[in-house]
């Protein structure tokens, strides 16, 4: 991602923010009204965002982003709303955009759902003209009902307008999977959404657009929405992930997403392991990141024990234009819930081969104790947090010092899992 550009990540946490000071973007993330929950006989999983770019060493975070994480319960509700967001690179403008996440159950139907709707996307300064995107909406629900797994996906867009001098030309609004191109802009792909119904799951996955730049070649996906249902496990349900690097501002904005990234699924992984790799990664003003690749693993027991891990290793990092290069950095997360109800929670095999700097090899520090490298960055090795049904580790987290990285915080090698109850 240009960093140049701030990606704003909300979560919905039920908190209201509202900014109109000097034209920047209103907005509010939020959970929606309470309803009353109720435990089902299901996992259930839902998102929404509205862009996320790739491409050309750009990878932004998600824009206006809603979750609702693995959970059993019905009546879940959040939304993220913002009138305008600031967009990835190459685009001018995003204006309202929303996000929801939910889930319910009713007469016997359990349901997840996910939609996001974006008023209009802006592209301006083009040698073609302005190019607007307007009413673009994503939406995803699956369900469980008498006759067994459901899942539908649904996205559209309702124009497409060029502005040139003055004179407006409307392309055509294509169907989804098909393309309509757009001289001197790009092309704008529509989402096909990706449904899937068995015996035991079902899955929704709809992305209203791709919109690929002419000069740059980078890809933008905008308003995405995902919905998953799966019969509960009877060990509890997992929540985890692993991924290599993630950059952060002062302020929480999310300035780099996460590289590598590897989700594990709620309902595990059958005892197999499955893994992300990327050959390298480029994270500008940063440095690179080479040889990734991002692991999760889960499974359940028949006497309602269940154990899985997450596993994150980045065979060689060159940071600060090549001066700082840590090499085999390895981080892990081992959970485990015990028939009779206990929590096993481990980050052993979390560590670090070598940390050098301009050709000098340095320790590696004590956890919790600060690796200061003066005006550069201070380096935190094995950053561990446990909770109740879980952990959290960065074989990392360094916080850079010097301008042109803008006083960010790096999580480089990152491993999460935890083992809720149904």
């Amino acid at each position: 991602m240009n960093v140049r550009h701030k990606i704003a990540t909300c979560a919905a946490v039920g908190a209201v923010v509202a900014s109109a000071l000097g034209g920047a973007a209103a907005s509010s993330a939020t959970t929606a009204p309470t309803q009353r929950t109720v435990t089902t006989a299901f996992a259930l999983q839902s998102f929404a965002y509205g862009t996320r770019e790739k491409g050309n060493d750009q990878n932004s975070g998600k824009t206006a982003l809603t979750v609702v994480s693995c959970t059993s319960q019905a009546g879940v509700s959040h939304v993220n709303q913002q009138l305008g967001v600031d967009p990835p690179s190459g685009i001018a403008a995003i204006n309202g955009v929303r996000s929801h996440s939910w889930t319910t159950a009713h007469q016997g139907t359990v349901s997840s759902w996910a939609s996001n709707k974006i008023h209009s996307v802006v592209l301006a300064d083009l040698p073609a003209g302005t190019l607007k995107l307007s009413g673009i909406v994503a939406r995803s629900h699956v369900w469980h009902d008498a006759q067994g797994y459901h899942a539908n996906g649904t996205t559209s867009l309702g124009s497409i307008k060029l502005d040139t001098g003055g004179v407006v030309v409307s392309f055509p609004v294509p169907l989804p999977g098909q393309t309509v191109t757009v001289p001197g802009v790009g092309s704008i792909k529509r989402g096909d959404p990706v449904e899937t119904a068995d015996s035991g799951h079902a899955v929704a996955n709809s992305n209203a657009l791709v919109l690929t730049q002419q000069s740059t070649g980078s890809k933008t996906n905008i308003a995405h929405a995902f919905a998953r249902i799966d019969a509960n496990p009877h060990g509890g349900i997992f929540h985890g992930s692993a991924y290599s690097s993630k950059l952060t501002a002062l302020d929480g904005t999310i300035k780099s997403g996460a590289t590598s990234l590897r989700v594990m699924p709620c309902t595990g992984t059958r005892g197999q392991l499955l893994t992300t790799s990327t050959v390298s990664d480029s994270i500008p003003t940063i440095g690179t990141l080479n040889g990734q690749h991002s692991s999760v693993k889960g499974v359940h027991h028949k006497n309602g024990s269940a154990s899985g891990l997450t596993r994150n290793r980045v065979d060689k990092a060159r940071l600060v234009g090549g001066a700082l290069v840590i090499s085999q950095i390895r981080a892990e997360a081992h959970v485990t819930k015990t028939a009779g109800g206990k929590w096993l929670k481990s980050a052993a095999g979390t560590k670090v081969g070598k940390i050098k700097f301009n050709g000098q090899t340095l320790a590696t520090p004590e956890p919790g104790k600060p690796l200061k490298i003066p005006g550069v960055a201070i380096i935190y090795y094995k950053d561990v947090h446990k909770g109740k049904y879980g952990l959290s580790v960065n074989a990392l987290k360094i916080k850079w010092l010097y301008q042109a990285a803008g006083h960010t915080t790096m999580l480089l090698g990152h491993a999460q899992l935890k083992i809720s109850p149904k």
